[in-house]
């Protein structure tokens, strides 16, 4: 992480985490649907046995989402200076339980599983690459 974007406030960071995560998780939705014969599919719905594509754009919404939520929660860590040197492992203990969520998916194959799974890690890296530590602004503010 270059010393520019580490002096940035954390909302800005978290916007390029947004943005970063949301197109890694498409890079990996493209790459599991070049690799697994037919294409990621979910459920249609909590109770539906009916599979349909998952879409670059439900991916990229859906991790835009999560990280604008990890922003908030390293908003108000950080704003202690007891939370602040533990937001790195908050996020990476929040990362680690959104792990489970791709095995709960009833009917969802294995190849589903293991890219849901990839897309988890890649915005919890970037999550906590981005958002772990305290801008120098803020630091000079408290």
């Amino acid at each position: 992480m270059s010393n520019s974007l580490n002096s940035r406030p954390i909302w800005q960071r978290g916007i390029a985490a947004a943005v970063l995560s949301g197109l890694a998780s498409v890079v990996i939705l493209l790459v599991a649907n070049a690799m697994i014969s037919g294409s990621v599919q979910v459920p249609e719905s909590m109770s539906s046995k009916a599979l349909v594509d998952l879409t670059a754009g439900q991916v990229f919404g859906a991790s835009v989402i999560g990280l604008v939520f990890a922003t908030v929660v390293a908003l108000l860590l950080h704003r202690s200076n007891a939370l602040s040197p533990r937001v790195p492992l908050i996020l990476g203990i929040g990362t680690i339980l959104s792990l489970a969520s791709p095995f709960t998916i009833s009917g969802a194959t294995n190849g589903t599983r293991v890219a849901l799974t990839l897309m988890h890690i890649a915005c919890g890296a970037i999550a906590i690459a981005l958002l772990g530590r305290r801008s120098s602004s803020m630091v000079t503010k408290l």
